[in-house]
């Protein structure tokens, strides 16, 4: 990765002149027309001023790039609202389990009370019986 900012093309050696030319281009060729004079002789840079000068200047590529541009933008717009409908249909899918965990753990709740109220009316009846004098 290359940090624009901390690159210079006044750099000390050959290698990192070229690379801060270039990085100059990427973040301020939009401004000119021409290379500046300090940048000047190097063919390559020439010719990518070149390349960008025809490309303002030719309206079918200018439109063809911003249709693209667009192309890309509604695109990233569409998966990030496919991601978020994923989002929520897994957060719904975990509420609905969260939900049926909670109803077993209440129905299963009520069954235990169930058989301790039933216990108790067993060991009611048996102390019962238990007191009742037999003839």
């Amino acid at each position: 990765m290359i940090q624009l900012s901390r690159v210079s093309a006044e750099g000390t050696g050959l290698a990192e002149r070229e690379l801060g030319a270039w990085c100059r281009l990427l973040k301020e060729a939009a401004g000119w027309r021409e290379i500046p004079g300090i940048l000047a002789g190097n063919p390559a840079l020439e010719k990518a001023m070149t390349i960008l000068n025809e490309f303002r200047l030719d309206k079918h590529l200018n439109t063809l790039y911003r249709g693209r541009q667009e192309y890309e933008r509604v695109r990233k717009a569409e998966i990030g609202e496919l991601e978020d409908e994923r989002a929520a249909r897994v957060a719904a899918e975990a509420a609905a389990k969260a939900a049926e965990a909670a109803a077993k753990a209440a129905e299963a709740a009520l069954e235990a009370e169930r058989a301790e109220s039933a216990l108790l009316r067993a060991q009611l009846a048996a102390a019962m019986a238990a007191r009742t004098p037999r003839e």
